[in-house]
Formats: structure tokens, C-alpha cells, sequence
């Protein structure tokens, strides 16, 4: 018999997921951190485009740890296209 329907082909993909999730494949992966911002006491010194658009600010986090943090300013200006970039991450 050849299965050759949406619901039948999206049957067979949920059986097989099943089943890689099951095997404990899917739960062999780790998270890693690349960033973590809330280490770094002193200016975080990303790139913003435009120079003007961005402003870093300290501020507490949940737990009231200071973290740096970048706000965008005049969100409710129309035309808005406002980018952070960070340095280079290493894994």
C-alpha cells in the first residue's frame, strides 16, 4: 500500500519523530552559551545603526543584578530600521 495523502505522509513524519524523540537522540543536545551580557559590568560598545538611533543603559535584571542594556529610541517614528551588532563571538 502506498501512502500518497497529506494526512497520511504527516502521520508517517509524527510516527518517525516520535520515535527519534523516544531514542534519546533529540535529548543528547546541550545548551551552550555564546553571549552571556549579564558578566560584563562596563560598556557593552556594540556597533548601532544609526549611531544615534541606540542608547546603552544600565539597569537591574529580575534578581536586581546591574546588566548593561541597549534601548532604541523613538520606536513610535515612522521608517524605523534600527540593528545592533555585536563583536566577534567565539564558540
Amino acid at each position: 500500500m502506498v501512502c500518497t495523502s497529506v494526512s497520511c505522509l504527516w502521520t508517517i513524519f509524527c510516527l518517525h519523530l516520535c520515535f527519534y524523540v523516544n531514542t534519546g537522540i533529540a535529548q543528547n543536545t546541550r545548551e551552550v552559551i555564546l553571549l552571556d551580557s549579564k558578566a560584563q559590568q562596563t560598556e557593552l560598545e556594540w556597533i548601532s545603526s544609526p549611531p544615534s538611533g541606540w542608547e546603552e543603559i544600565s539597569g537591574l535584571d529580575e534578581n536586581y543584578t546591574p546588566i548593561r542594556t541597549y534601548q532604541v529610541c523613538q520606536v513610535m517614528e515612522p521608517n524605523q530600521n534600527n540593528w545592533l551588532r555585536t563583536n566577534w563571538i567565539e564558540r
